[in-house]
Parts: C-alpha cells; structure tokens; sequence
C-alpha cells in the first residue's frame, strides 16, 4: 500500500484499484516474476507474466515487458487487482457507531479486515475507504475472529488512539468457546510467548508459565480468565487482555488443555491448517471442529474518544453460531 494519504476522490479510487508493494533491502535481487508468484500465489506464473506484458502489473509506475528484471530496494510494484477473482466472504459487517472523528464496527467471523495474501477487494479496509474514504484501522482481528473494530477517520484521531493503545489504555475483551469442562471459575495466565518450534506451522506461537522462558528474550503475556457457561463437552469464557501479543488468548488456552472450537492452528489438531491451506479438509475434520471458524469474538472495547475525551464503552454479543456451539 502506498503511504501516502489520499486526498481526492480520484486518489482514493487509485488506492482501491492499486496495490502497491515496495522492495526492501531482504527481497531485493529477485526477478520481479519470481517475485510476484511467491508474493501473490493466486495466480498462476504464465498469468503474471501477462500481466506486465499488459501493463497491469508495473515497476516503479511503469510498464515493463522483461520478467527477468532483477529488483532494486526502492523500487515500487504496482498491481492492478480490478479484475482479480478472491474468495468469498461474510461481508455482513455492521457500523454500530459513528462521528465525525471515529468509527465502530462489529465484523463477522468470515472477514478479513486488511489486504493481504489473495484479499484486496474482500476486506472491512476496502468496504470502509469506499463509503468513508482514507479511515485508520485502530485493532486488527483475524480474518476468523469475529467482534469490534475501531476505527478512526482522519490522521489526528489515529494518532491518538494509537498512542492509547501503545499505552494499554484500550480495554479489550473477547469471548471465546473452547474443547473440554473448564474445572475452575477463574484463572489468571502469567508467562511468556515465543515460536512454537516444534510445530509445523511457521506463524503458530507457544505460550508456558515458566519462568525461565524469558532469559531467551520471549515476550511477556497476561490474560485474565472467567468460566460464563459449560455445557456437557465445551465452555464459554471470558477473557481479559492485559498485553496484547499476536495469538495470545489462542496459545495460551491451548497450552492449559483447552483448545479453541473450530480454530485451525489452536484447535484440537494442527493438521485442520495444513489441510485447509491444501484444500483438503475432511467432513470428518469439519465434524471434528464443530464450526467453520474459530469461536473467538471481541466482545468489549473501552478508550477514550479521540477529540471528545469521553470515556467510551462498546459490547458486542456472542454471534449467533457461536452462542448455538454452546447450547447444544
């Protein structure tokens, strides 16, 4: 994406049809095909190299014919994705408030929320630019995790929401239903996270209470736990974050022994991800998992309004698909 912020109509209508990727000194080197197959794997290698023999796919906002050209750091490539296919989403998201500063939203379990791998057109980033225009997303939730997400509508709000959020001033708290008869009705988690080495899942992390992590430079995590519900099989929890570290809830349920319904990585069998990614998910892997994504949501959102300075509160209730998990 281009850093620069758009200002026009015609600028944001760029942005919605552009991706734009800049070389850095780690991926300099490359043939800019090898490059654009293993960054986008949507498509396949004979339909890139038509698209800069077209003039779609550009270096530096030029057309160039010559797969072979190697890549500087500095140089930008430009994709036009108007005409590319991407996969289906739930894009019955909803904006639960707004000003002229601010919005909130709840998102669906089923959305991305940013442009990344084969996602452009298909995120709440390009739904909210298009009615909107240029907005800064404050929170990011996986494409799975359903919930709230803030977002702010001009650069002066984002800076400071951000500082709050740098300053763990933001409170957020999910709702999560998990595998297994959770025995105690609290319970707080104190340790450290770091790569789960032993997993076949590159981005997949670990979390362990002892101590002796931190001395290998893992990252702290605290999250505060609350039995809501059990039913025969499962649990509701509540969850409080009191540090934010990618994967937090998910890794550290897991390593207590009770594992996110319906989550690929954290769930009960990391296979369900290598599988998904193959396409090759099982009924009997769909059965396992009970539901087609992960039962996470961002229940509640506190901050203080950017402008305004008024302490705001935000809930979102257990979705649908969610809450029937539980009641069964």
């Amino acid at each position: 994406m281009s850093s620069k912020v758009p200002k026009t109509a015609e600028e944001i209508e760029e942005m919605l049809r552009l991706v734009r990727k800049k070389i850095t000194r780690e991926t300099e080197g490359h043939e800019v095909l090898d490059f654009l197959c293993t960054k986008f794997t949507y498509r396949s290698r004979e339909v890139w190299i038509e698209s800069l023999q077209d003039g779609s796919s550009q270096i530096n906002g030029k057309a160039i014919d010559d797969h072979h050209y190697i890549l500087k750091a500095g140089d930008i490539v430009s994709l036009d994705v108007t005409n590319i296919p991407e996969p289906k989403i739930d894009a019955d998201f909803k904006v639960i408030y707004e000003d002229e500063d601010m919005l909130m939203v709840e998102k669906t379990g089923d959305l991305p929320v940013h442009p990344a791998g084969s996602f452009f057109k298909n995120t709440l980033w390009y739904f909210l630019v298009k009615k909107y225009g240029n907005v800064h997303i404050m929170n990011r939730l996986d494409r799975e995790t359903s919930g709230l997400v803030l977002v702010a509508r001009h650069s002066k709000a984002a800076s400071v929401l951000g500082k709050q959020f740098e300053r763990r001033q933001v409170g957020k708290e999910y709702d999560v239903v998990v595998e297994g008869n959770v025995l105690w009705d609290d319970y707080v988690a104190k340790g450290f996270m770091g790569p789960a080495e032993s997993s076949l899942i590159r981005k997949k992390f670990s979390f362990t209470e002892d101590e002796n992590w931190q001395e290998h430079g893992k990252f702290s995590a605290h999250t505060d736990f609350s039995v809501l519900r059990r039913s025969q099989e499962l649990s509701h929890l509540h969850c409080r974050l009191h540090t934010g570290r990618t994967h937090q809830i998910r890794a550290t349920l897991l390593s207590l022994g009770f594992p996110l319904v319906g989550d690929k990585i954290y769930g009960l069998d990391e296979q369900f991800f290598l599988s998904f990614i193959d396409g090759a998910l099982s009924a009997e892997d769909k059965k396992r998992m009970r539901v087609g994504r992960q039962a996470l949501h961002c229940s509640l959102m506190s901050f203080v309004h950017p402008m305004s300075g008024e302490e705001l509160v935000f809930k979102s209730s257990l979705p649908k698909e969610l809450e029937e998990l539980i009641l069964s």
